[in-house]
Protein backbone atom coordinates (compact mmCIF):
# COMPACT_ATOMS: atom_id res chain seq x y z
CA UNK A 1 0.00 0.00 0.00
CA UNK A 2 2.72 2.58 0.26
CA UNK A 3 4.23 1.48 -2.47
CA UNK A 4 1.40 2.33 -4.20
CA UNK A 5 0.93 5.45 -2.76
CA UNK A 6 4.67 6.93 -3.17
CA UNK A 7 4.06 5.49 -6.68
CA UNK A 8 0.73 7.97 -6.92
CA UNK A 9 3.06 10.64 -5.40
CA UNK A 10 5.93 10.18 -8.40
CA UNK A 11 3.37 10.39 -10.99
CA UNK A 12 1.82 13.84 -9.20
CA UNK A 13 5.45 14.86 -9.14
CA UNK A 14 4.79 15.88 -5.41
CA UNK A 15 8.33 15.26 -4.18
CA UNK A 16 7.31 16.23 -0.49
CA UNK A 17 4.73 13.79 0.09
CA UNK A 18 7.69 11.39 -1.93
CA UNK A 19 9.73 12.40 0.86
CA UNK A 20 7.66 12.25 3.50
CA UNK A 21 7.07 8.58 2.56
CA UNK A 22 10.26 7.75 2.36
CA UNK A 23 11.37 9.08 5.77
CA UNK A 24 8.25 7.47 7.44
CA UNK A 25 10.08 4.15 5.98
CA UNK A 26 13.87 4.87 6.87
CA UNK A 27 12.37 6.19 10.75
CA UNK A 28 10.03 2.65 10.59
CA UNK A 29 13.21 0.44 9.57
CA UNK A 30 15.51 2.10 12.05
CA UNK A 31 12.93 2.08 14.95
CA UNK A 32 12.68 -1.78 14.40
CA UNK A 33 16.70 -2.35 14.46
CA UNK A 34 16.73 -0.31 18.01
CA UNK A 35 13.79 -2.20 19.49
CA UNK A 36 15.72 -5.21 18.10
CA UNK A 37 19.06 -3.94 19.47
CA UNK A 38 17.28 -3.24 22.80
CA UNK A 39 15.72 -6.45 23.17
CA UNK A 40 19.22 -8.03 22.44
CA UNK A 41 21.13 -6.47 24.60
CA UNK A 42 18.33 -6.61 27.34
CA UNK A 43 18.72 -10.34 27.09
CA UNK A 44 22.67 -10.22 27.48
CA UNK A 45 22.49 -8.26 30.35
CA UNK A 46 19.96 -10.63 31.87
CA UNK A 47 22.42 -13.29 30.86
CA UNK A 48 25.14 -11.55 32.43
CA UNK A 49 23.26 -11.25 36.12
CA UNK A 50 23.07 -15.21 35.50
CA UNK A 51 26.44 -15.63 34.24
CA UNK A 52 28.01 -13.72 37.13
CA UNK A 53 26.31 -14.81 40.06
CA UNK A 54 26.92 -18.56 39.29
CA UNK A 55 30.55 -17.67 39.18
CA UNK A 56 29.99 -16.35 42.47
CA UNK A 57 28.76 -18.93 43.66
CA UNK A 58 31.75 -21.43 42.28
CA UNK A 59 34.35 -19.33 43.18
CA UNK A 60 33.14 -19.10 47.12
CA UNK A 61 33.00 -22.96 46.55
CA UNK A 62 36.93 -23.29 45.45
CA UNK A 63 37.50 -20.38 48.06
CA UNK A 64 36.17 -22.96 50.70
CA UNK A 65 38.31 -25.59 49.21
CA UNK A 66 41.61 -23.82 48.69
CA UNK A 67 41.42 -23.24 52.48
CA UNK A 68 41.41 -26.53 53.08
CA UNK A 69 44.57 -27.53 51.35
CA UNK A 70 46.38 -24.63 52.65
CA UNK A 71 45.40 -25.89 56.37
CA UNK A 72 46.62 -29.55 55.19
CA UNK A 73 49.94 -28.18 53.82
CA UNK A 74 50.79 -25.95 56.33
CA UNK A 75 49.99 -28.53 58.86
CA UNK A 76 52.05 -31.52 56.96
CA UNK A 77 54.75 -28.77 57.00
CA UNK A 78 54.62 -27.81 60.81
CA UNK A 79 54.53 -31.45 61.05
CA UNK A 80 57.96 -32.22 59.01
CA UNK A 81 59.48 -29.44 60.81
CA UNK A 82 58.95 -30.82 64.37
CA UNK A 83 59.93 -34.45 62.61
CA UNK A 84 63.62 -32.66 61.30
CA UNK A 85 63.85 -30.74 64.88
CA UNK A 86 63.81 -33.88 66.62
CA UNK A 87 66.01 -36.07 64.46
CA UNK A 88 68.43 -33.12 64.76
CA UNK A 89 67.95 -33.31 68.75
CA UNK A 90 67.68 -36.81 68.73
CA UNK A 91 64.98 -36.47 70.90
CA UNK A 92 61.51 -35.57 70.92
CA UNK A 93 59.48 -33.20 73.18
CA UNK A 94 56.49 -33.79 74.77
CA UNK A 95 54.82 -30.43 73.85
CA UNK A 96 55.98 -31.52 69.90
CA UNK A 97 54.32 -34.77 70.16
CA UNK A 98 51.39 -34.11 67.66
CA UNK A 99 53.16 -31.87 65.17
CA UNK A 100 55.63 -34.81 65.13
CA UNK A 101 52.83 -37.01 64.79
CA UNK A 102 51.26 -35.12 62.10
CA UNK A 103 54.48 -34.95 59.81
CA UNK A 104 54.96 -38.46 59.50
CA UNK A 105 51.19 -38.75 59.20
CA UNK A 106 50.74 -35.98 56.80
CA UNK A 107 54.10 -35.12 55.12
CA UNK A 108 54.05 -37.87 52.38
CA UNK A 109 50.70 -36.43 50.74
CA UNK A 110 49.52 -33.91 49.07
CA UNK A 111 45.85 -32.28 49.08
CA UNK A 112 43.72 -33.38 46.17
CA UNK A 113 42.04 -30.18 45.85
CA UNK A 114 39.61 -29.33 43.19
CA UNK A 115 41.09 -26.20 41.42
CA UNK A 116 38.86 -26.02 38.30
CA UNK A 117 35.38 -23.79 37.86
CA UNK A 118 32.70 -25.86 35.94
CA UNK A 119 30.86 -22.89 35.45
CA UNK A 120 33.94 -21.32 33.74
CA UNK A 121 34.72 -24.49 31.80
CA UNK A 122 31.45 -24.32 30.49
CA UNK A 123 31.29 -20.63 29.78
CA UNK A 124 34.50 -21.20 27.91
CA UNK A 125 33.61 -23.81 26.43
CA UNK A 126 30.30 -22.14 25.18
CA UNK A 127 32.12 -18.59 23.95
CA UNK A 128 29.72 -16.50 26.46
CA UNK A 129 32.53 -15.23 28.06
CA UNK A 130 32.04 -12.26 26.09
CA UNK A 131 29.14 -11.66 27.67
CA UNK A 132 30.75 -10.22 30.66
CA UNK A 133 31.31 -6.23 30.18
CA UNK A 134 33.96 -6.00 32.56
CA UNK A 135 37.16 -6.34 30.53
CA UNK A 136 38.84 -6.75 33.45
CA UNK A 137 37.16 -9.90 35.14
CA UNK A 138 37.27 -11.38 31.61
CA UNK A 139 41.35 -11.46 32.11
CA UNK A 140 40.88 -13.01 35.25
CA UNK A 141 39.21 -15.75 34.34
CA UNK A 142 40.57 -16.85 31.10
CA UNK A 143 44.13 -16.60 33.37
CA UNK A 144 42.88 -18.70 35.66
CA UNK A 145 41.91 -21.08 33.97
CA UNK A 146 45.46 -21.36 32.21
CA UNK A 147 47.07 -21.23 35.92
CA UNK A 148 45.07 -23.83 37.73
CA UNK A 149 45.87 -26.19 34.77
CA UNK A 150 49.02 -25.60 35.21
CA UNK A 151 49.22 -25.46 38.95
CA UNK A 152 47.32 -29.05 38.60
CA UNK A 153 49.77 -30.26 36.75
CA UNK A 154 52.86 -28.97 38.34
CA UNK A 155 51.39 -30.41 41.86
CA UNK A 156 50.85 -33.64 40.24
CA UNK A 157 54.32 -33.92 39.32
CA UNK A 158 55.54 -33.31 43.02
CA UNK A 159 53.59 -35.76 44.46
CA UNK A 160 54.89 -38.42 42.02
CA UNK A 161 58.47 -37.09 42.65
CA UNK A 162 57.81 -37.65 46.11
CA UNK A 163 56.67 -41.30 46.19
CA UNK A 164 59.93 -43.25 45.71
CA UNK A 165 60.57 -41.28 49.27
CA UNK A 166 57.61 -43.22 50.85
CA UNK A 167 60.06 -46.11 51.48
CA UNK A 168 62.85 -44.69 53.57
CA UNK A 169 59.89 -42.10 55.40
CA UNK A 170 57.90 -45.03 56.72
CA UNK A 171 60.07 -47.26 57.43
CA UNK A 172 61.00 -46.15 60.84
CA UNK A 173 57.47 -45.88 62.12
CA UNK A 174 54.47 -47.86 62.06
CA UNK A 175 50.60 -47.00 62.20
CA UNK A 176 48.37 -48.40 64.72
CA UNK A 177 45.29 -50.01 62.65
CA UNK A 178 43.24 -50.91 65.75
CA UNK A 179 42.72 -46.74 66.57
CA UNK A 180 41.72 -43.62 64.41
CA UNK A 181 43.66 -40.30 64.96
CA UNK A 182 41.21 -37.71 66.37
CA UNK A 183 42.06 -34.09 66.41
CA UNK A 184 40.18 -32.46 69.42
CA UNK A 185 38.85 -29.61 66.72
CA UNK A 186 36.89 -32.10 64.78
CA UNK A 187 33.68 -33.90 64.85
CA UNK A 188 34.80 -37.54 65.41
CA UNK A 189 31.33 -38.12 63.25
CA UNK A 190 32.62 -36.10 60.62
CA UNK A 191 36.30 -36.68 61.12
CA UNK A 192 37.85 -38.05 57.67
CA UNK A 193 39.47 -41.50 59.28
CA UNK A 194 43.29 -41.82 59.67
CA UNK A 195 45.06 -44.75 61.54
CA UNK A 196 46.84 -43.47 64.12
CA UNK A 197 50.66 -43.73 64.57
CA UNK A 198 51.77 -46.20 66.42
CA UNK A 199 55.72 -47.09 67.09
CA UNK A 200 58.68 -45.11 66.67
CA UNK A 201 62.06 -44.52 67.80
CA UNK A 202 63.52 -40.83 67.60
CA UNK A 203 66.67 -42.08 68.47
CA UNK A 204 66.74 -44.50 65.58
CA UNK A 205 65.05 -42.02 63.13
CA UNK A 206 68.00 -39.81 64.10
CA UNK A 207 70.47 -42.66 62.93
CA UNK A 208 68.87 -43.09 59.60
CA UNK A 209 70.25 -40.68 56.81
CA UNK A 210 68.10 -42.22 54.56
CA UNK A 211 65.12 -40.94 56.77
CA UNK A 212 66.19 -37.72 57.37
CA UNK A 213 66.84 -37.16 53.71
CA UNK A 214 63.27 -37.79 53.09
CA UNK A 215 61.71 -35.96 55.44
CA UNK A 216 63.92 -32.86 54.56
CA UNK A 217 63.23 -33.45 50.75
CA UNK A 218 59.34 -33.74 51.70
CA UNK A 219 59.24 -30.50 53.46
CA UNK A 220 60.43 -28.64 50.42
CA UNK A 221 57.81 -30.78 48.34
CA UNK A 222 55.29 -29.51 51.04
CA UNK A 223 56.46 -25.91 50.62
CA UNK A 224 55.90 -25.88 46.60
CA UNK A 225 52.91 -27.00 46.73
CA UNK A 226 51.97 -24.88 49.69
CA UNK A 227 52.60 -21.83 47.26
CA UNK A 228 50.90 -23.27 44.29
CA UNK A 229 47.63 -23.25 46.74
CA UNK A 230 48.47 -19.48 47.79
CA UNK A 231 49.02 -18.07 44.81
CA UNK A 232 45.70 -20.14 43.66
CA UNK A 233 43.90 -18.88 46.09
CA UNK A 234 44.88 -14.87 45.52
CA UNK A 235 43.68 -15.70 42.06
CA UNK A 236 40.40 -17.22 43.30
CA UNK A 237 40.24 -13.84 45.76
CA UNK A 238 40.65 -11.32 43.14
CA UNK A 239 38.19 -12.81 40.64
CA UNK A 240 35.60 -12.29 43.52
CA UNK A 241 36.52 -9.26 44.14
CA UNK A 242 35.91 -8.61 40.60
CA UNK A 243 32.47 -10.06 41.41
CA UNK A 244 32.02 -7.55 43.93
CA UNK A 245 32.84 -9.72 46.99
CA UNK A 246 35.37 -8.48 49.02
CA UNK A 247 36.81 -11.92 50.96
CA UNK A 248 38.87 -11.77 54.23
CA UNK A 249 37.63 -14.55 56.07
CA UNK A 250 39.61 -17.84 56.50
CA UNK A 251 43.08 -18.48 56.01
CA UNK A 252 45.61 -15.97 55.49
CA UNK A 253 47.81 -15.73 52.37
CA UNK A 254 51.20 -15.74 52.98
Amino acid sequence: MLLRRITEHVKDQNWFAVFLDFFIVVVGVFMGIQVSNWNDARQEREQEAVILESLRVDFHSLDETMQHGIRYHRRALTGLQAVIEATDAGDLAPDKREAFENGLRFGMYFSATNKASGILDEILASGRLSIVQDAELRKALSEYQSFQTGVSANILGVAQQSIPLMTPFTAQFRYDVTRDHFRADQSYERAFRYSAIGDYDVASMALDPAFIEAAEELYQFQRIALQFEQATLNRIRNILLRLGDDVRNGVELE
